[in-house]
């Protein structure tokens, strides 16, 4: 089935379904040696565990909610160092052409010492595979006693209106301050919001399925302004020299001003992305996801729509 609940009963083992499976993709990807692309295919897969938990963290308890958030979140920790570093290659090689031919040989000696950098983290990524693989073999096995056996629509419902109102607050308080901590966090809060709603893509996959494109979107426009806050902050530690100064306020030039457009950008996807408020927007996820149980009962001879 892929990263999608199907919705039918009984729901606990569904989301349980979707749990094992990204854990068995995740271990399975960090089974070789170091591979850039597994190992973030890895730690695509311990984010989309953390979106399923957060869904159902009602049901879970406080308790266990907390651990397994815990558990993937440190797991992807000591995978991040070597994708974090080619991020930062492949931002400033875009920016590259942007900028005049004299400033591009101090920009060349940033990217050296990106990539010395880069092959550190990965010298030392071996014994982080090894610990997240063990990890992920545990939280494995606990997944069978997740408390989730009264698990309804209602519970998922509620997951998800939660991720959506986390998302408009993090919107409001990153148009009124777009600090770069407050543009993190709505990012998270946003791909949250694509997470989710690929795991209900079922409750009307018409809809669902367009409103997740946008939402995946947003997050690539807030995505690309974190990693660029990021490659200028990186920048100025690395280059301290006089003779560097000039080459790297261009830098920060073309960095503020490709900044500005994804913002921009952002920041209209998101006014239509959390343009309803909490409620309403419950109501509406209600009836999709109640619609889709009984169209689901229907088609196996269960209960039927009531007449009109």
């Amino acid at each position: 089935m892929g990263f999608r609940l199907t919705l039918r009963p009984p729901l606990d083992e569904d989301i349980r379904r979707v749990a094992r499976e990204q854990l068995d993709f995740a271990m399975e990807c960090l089974r070789d040696s170091v591979d850039a692309g597994r190992v973030h295919n890895a730690r695509k897969r311990l984010k989309m565990l953390r979106a399923v938990v957060r869904l159902v963290r009602d049901p879970l308890g406080s308790a266990s909610y907390a651990d397994e958030r815990d558990t993937f979140r440190d797991a992807g920790r000591r995978l991040s160092s070597m994708r974090d570093a080619d991020v930062l290659i492949s931002t400033l090689d875009q920016l590259t052409p942007h900028l005049v031919e004299e400033h591009r040989s101090v920009v060349g000696e940033l990217r050296t010492q990106l990539t010395v950098e880069r092959e550190a983290h990965v010298r030392g990524l071996d014994d982080g595979i090894a610990i997240a693989r063990e990890t992920l073999r545990e939280a494995r096995r606990r997944v069978d006693d997740w408390p989730l056996r009264s698990v309804s629509v209602s519970d998922l419902v509620d997951g998800f209106a939660r991720t959506y109102a986390r998302g408009r607050k993090a919107l409001r308080a990153a148009s009124g301050e777009p600090t770069d901590d407050q543009l993190h966090e709505w990012r998270k809060r946003a791909k949250d919001l694509w997470y989710h709603l690929r795991l209900l893509r079922e409750s009307w996959p018409c809809v669902t399925a367009e409103w997740a494109a946008e939402a995946h979107r947003l997050t690539d426009r807030l995505g690309d302004d974190h990693d660029l806050a990021v490659l200028l902050e990186t920048a100025n530690r690395m280059l301290q020299r006089a003779d560097q100064r000039t080459a790297l306020d261009r830098l920060g030039l073309a960095v503020a001003g490709r900044r500005q457009q994804l913002q921009s950008d952002a920041r209209a996807l998101g006014v239509r992305m959390y343009a309803e408020k909490r409620r309403p927007l419950r109501r509406r996820m209600h009836q999709y996801l109640r619609a889709s149980s009984l169209e689901q009962a229907v088609g196996s001879g269960g209960e039927t729509m009531p007449a009109a």
